[in-house]
């Protein structure tokens, strides 16, 4: 399950990335790409998780 908190910190990174990226394309490395994938993997599986209930 995820919490509040992991959420939170998905959001704020997610802003973070976002604004990075309109400043500079080529901002976003391998390492940030893999970060987001893995945040959007976790919330995925929440999402399953939610529907399943």
């Amino acid at each position: 399950m995820m919490t509040a908190h992991r959420l939170e910190e998905i959001r704020t990174f997610h802003t973070a990335l976002s604004t990075r990226y309109r400043t500079d394309p080529a901002a976003i490395n391998a390492l940030e790409r893999h970060a987001v994938l893995s945040m959007m993997a976790e919330l995925l599986e929440h999402a399953e998780a939610t529907l399943e209930r």
